[in-house]
């Protein structure tokens, strides 16, 4: 039997600012919050479970992208951090490390300049559909109380680092760009995934998605 995952390992940073209010429509906010690579008739509108809104989405188009996710969006923080620690204890899950991870405890994402951006935990499917959901990624953007759950179809892989580097490659180039940076990013052997944000005097240096510290441009 898979070894499960420990949630209580993961800290909850106190300070982390105030986000905006949820707007007069949760299900519009949503939608305009869902990664690139959906089309207009991609998601559907599902149960909540005590979120303020939710979709189910078929396969996204961009690479890496998963076959099937459900995102969410929360009143407020606790709600958010709640439900991820509930999906990571779903009997179907089966923790794995993300890529660039010795272990499969769930993982901060932080920005280059420390600021916490939110929480990824990297599993297997389990279960009769398992072949549908063999990569499974769970991660939150914490400022904006969303949540996603994805999953990828298997491909004969330890786990599929592209959906890993699907989500958090947007994260980075997005932090880049509000910096003032120039993102480039490119993919190695062994399914490793490298990507860089360059100033004048330095660049912001990414091994699949962690911060490695600093180069010269």
């Amino acid at each position: 039997m898979r070894r499960a995952v420990s949630v209580a390992a993961l800290t909850v940073v106190a300070a982390l600012g105030v986000a905006p209010r949820a707007g007069a429509d949760p299900a519009a906010d949503l939608v305009r919050m869902l990664p690139a690579g959906y089309g207009s008739d991609s998601c559907t509108a599902t149960n909540p479970k005590g979120a303020l809104a939710a979709v189910q989405c078929r396969t996204n188009s961009l690479p890496g992208g998963p076959t099937s996710a459900t995102y969410s969006l929360f009143r407020d923080y606790a709600g958010m951090y709640d439900a991820f620690t509930k999906s990571l204890k779903d009997p179907a899950w089966t923790p794995a490390p993300c890529p660039g991870k010795q272990s499969p405890e769930p993982t901060v994402l932080l920005g280059s300049d420390g600021r916490q951006l939110g929480f990824a935990a990297c599993a297997h499917g389990e279960g009769p559909d398992w072949q549908a959901r063999d990569g499974a990624l769970a991660w939150t953007r914490n400022a904006e109380h969303f949540l996603g759950v994805a999953y990828l179809r298997y491909e004969g892989q330890l786990y599929p680092a592209g959906l890993f580097n699907w989500v958090r490659g947007p994260q980075i180039e997005s932090d880049c760009a509000a910096a003032g940076g120039k993102y480039t990013a490119w993919h190695g052997d062994a399914e490793i995934y490298y990507s860089n944000c360059c100033f004048k005097d330095h660049c912001d240096e990414y091994v699949d998605g962690d911060y490695q510290g600093r180069s010269q441009p």
